[in-house]
C-alpha cells in the first residue's frame, strides 16, 4: 500500500497511487489533505504525478557484475521523516528569507542615513557659503561707505582750506587797505 494512500485514506488517490512512482520519488500528504510528491535526488517538489523515463534502448555492452545494492522499501516512518525534514527545510527557508529582510532593511536605513549626513552636509556647505557672500557684500558695502565718507571730508577739507585761504586774502587786502589809508607820508619827514 503506498504511503500517501495509507496516511490520507483518500480513495481517489488509489486510483493516481496505483502508477508507480519513478525512482527516487515519494508522495506525501500536506495538512490540507493534498497530495504531492517530491524528488529525493533532485529535492524538486510538485502536485502532479511524476511519469516515468521512458525506456532509451542501448546496444548491450559487456559489463562486468557488479553487486546492486538494495533498495529499502519505504516505511511509514520514512515519509513522516521526510515531510519533518521538508517542514525543517521551509522553516530554515522562512528564517533565511527574515534574515534577509532584516539584513535589507538595515542596509536600506543605513543607506537613508548616509543620504541624510550628505543631505545635511551639502546643506551645511550651501550655509556656509551664502553667509560667506552676505559678508562679503556687507564688507563692499562697508568699504563703500567709507570710501564715501572719507571723500566728503576730503571735499570737506578743502573747502574749509579755501575758506581759510580766502579769509586770510580778505584779511590781508583789508590790513593793506587800511594801512594805505592810514598812511601819512608826513610821519617819515
Amino acid at each position: 500500500m503506498n504511503n500517501a494512500n495509507y496516511l490520507t485514506g483518500d480513495v481517489n488517490c488509489n486510483i493516481e497511487m496505483s502508477t508507480p512512482l519513478p525512482p527516487g520519488w515519494n508522495s506525501y500528504v500536506d495538512y490540507n489533505g493534498r497530495v504531492y510528491y517530491h524528488d529525493t535526488n533532485t529535492g524538486i517538489s510538485q502536485w502532479e504525478h511524476p511519469q516515468p523515463k521512458p525506456a532509451v534502448m542501448f546496444m548491450p555492452m559487456p559489463q562486468p557484475t557488479v553487486q546492486q545494492p538494495t533498495v529499502q522499501q519505504p516505511t511509514v516512518q520514512q515519509p513522516v521523516q521526510q515531510q519533518q525534514n521538508h517542514m525543517e527545510q521551509l522553516r530554515q527557508l522562512q528564517e533565511q528569507r527574515e534574515q534577509n529582510k532584516m539584513v535589507q532593511l538595515r542596509q536600506l536605513q543605513e543607506q537613508r542615513e548616509q543620504n541624510q549626513m550628505v543631505q545635511l552636509r551639502w546643506f551645511q556647505e550651501q550655509q556656509q557659503r551664502n553667509q560667506m557672500e552676505q559678508l562679503r557684500q556687507l564688507q563692499q558695502q562697508n568699504q563703500n561707505q567709507v570710501e564715501q565718507s572719507l571723500r566728503q571730508l576730503q571735499e570737506q577739507h578743502q573747502l574749509f582750506v579755501q575758506k581759510q585761504q580766502h579769509d586770510m586774502i580778505r584779511q590781508c587786502m583789508e590790513f593793506q587797505q587800511e594801512m594805505i589809508r592810514d598812511f601819512n607820508p608826513a610821519q617819515f619827514i
